[in-house]
């Protein structure tokens, strides 16, 4: 962009006009992936709006790292621009700091009916680095046993088609029925 500016004293006005010559298209290089010791580089990519050899697009970066943030399986990503040998194309360098995706809850109670009865948990939402996602369950009391297991591929087939596969088992105990 090149302005050339001219004055016109007796309107009191300065004049501006903009010369703009586009440059040559941006194309993205390469997209080096650091930082993931358990999550697989093809969950990253797959995340990313923009891939190596398409035009550089600072609102499809913006989209990638808004993406890998609501994946949870980082506390930190950073996509940051580097150069590349050739002058007309870039490099985007994906740096992530991963988070721990188990998860363990406990928890109790009283009921007047069924007495006391407790609620154990036990999950991963990550667990082997493909974004599989598992769940196992129980819930026991002295009037009944609810159990279940419960395993979600996020993309079965390497398509965006989410298969889940749970399992339970319940049993309820009735000390009268009428």
């Amino acid at each position: 962009v090149q302005p050339k500016t001219s004055l016109d004293p007796a309107a009191r006005k300065v004049n501006i006009a903009f010369t703009i010559n586009p440059g040559r298209e941006v194309l993205v290089n390469r997209i080096n992936i650091a930082g993931n010791t358990r999550t697989s580089d093809k969950v990253i990519r797959r995340e990313m709006q923009v891939q190596e050899q398409e035009p550089y697009s600072a609102s499809a970066i913006r989209d990638s790292k808004r993406r890998l943030d609501q994946l949870g399986f980082f506390s930190e990503t950073r996509i940051t621009t580097a150069p590349s040998p050739q002058p007309d194309k870039v490099d985007l360098n994906v740096n992530v700091t991963e988070q721990s995706t188990a998860s363990f809850q406990i928890a109790g109670g009283f009921d007047s009916y069924q007495s006391v009865f407790g609620h154990f948990q036990l999950g991963n939402t990550n667990l082997f680095g493909g974004g599989e996602a598992v769940l196992l369950s129980a819930q026991v009391g002295f009037l009944f046993q609810n159990y279940t297991a419960s395993y979600t591929e996020p993309w079965f087939l390497d398509i965006p088609l989410a298969v889940s596969l749970s399992v339970f088992d319940s049993k309820t105990d009735l000390f009268t029925f009428h």
